[in-house]
């Protein structure tokens, strides 16, 4: 049985992944943790998981979490994950990370939207972690980064046109729409996409490659409403 400890489980994401593993026949949860906020028993922080788990949000140790998991759920923040994951390499376990921090090989490319990247090394080995796709790197990877909603989306839809050559790859054009959930636990506007001004929404344009298996690749434009 794989022991999986999740890394900020008092969020959207964490309770996902912890009801996702709870359902796993090969793995189970062994550790949950939280930072500023969210500690307390996993079924007073989260009343839909009262009989299921019976484990404490608790601040994380290291050496606890050695000891209990083989595997991390990384599900923090973009740009907070990069600060933890070489520690959680460094006592050898193996990470899936859900934030956008290993998502990009190009740091350069991440550092355009994000800030400055603080762990190149382990940006170099990470696997984008689109089964569909990447099975096979996916089996034998460290650090597999976790694709967004926007990109499984559109990737899954584009890969077998591109695959074929259906479609001309300088420029394909993404229309998305995002709720509440797409901003965290605690949604801005900025997160959003929504200005000052209540009702108004706008148009927030953003780039990104995409590369299937067989290195074929094309240019996203995504527009988020």
């Amino acid at each position: 049985m794989l022991r999986v400890a999740i890394i900020g489980a008092s969020g959207y994401t964490g309770i996902e992944a912890i009801e996702i593993i709870l359902r796993h026949p090969e793995a189970e949860v062994t550790y949950l943790t939280a930072f500023s906020n969210g500690f307390g028993h996993a079924e007073e922080v989260f009343p839909r998981l009262k009989g299921k788990c019976d484990l404490e949000i608790e601040k994380l140790n290291f050496d606890k979490l050695a000891e209990v998991a083989d595997v991390v759920l990384c599900c923090l923040s973009h740009k907070v994950s990069m600060e933890l994951v070489p520690e959680f390499r460094n006592i050898g376990l193996k990470v899936v990370d859900l934030s956008a921090d290993y998502r990009l090989k190009d740091a350069g490319v991440y550092e355009k939207f994000y800030q400055a990247h603080t762990d190149k090394a382990n940006l170099a080995s990470a696997v984008y972690g689109l089964p569909e796709l990447f099975r096979d790197q996916i089996k034998g990877a460290n650090l597999i980064a976790n694709p967004g909603c926007f990109p499984t989306g559109s990737t899954l839809a584009i890969a077998p046109l591109l695959k074929h050559g259906l479609i001309e790859t300088e420029t394909v054009i993404v229309n998305s729409v995002n709720g509440v959930y797409g901003a965290g636990k605690k949604p801005t506007s900025t997160d959003l996409g929504v200005s000052a001004m209540p009702q108004k929404v706008t148009m927030q344009p953003s780039t990104s490659s995409s590369t299937i298996s067989d290195g074929s690749s094309c240019r996203l434009n995504f527009f988020n409403a």
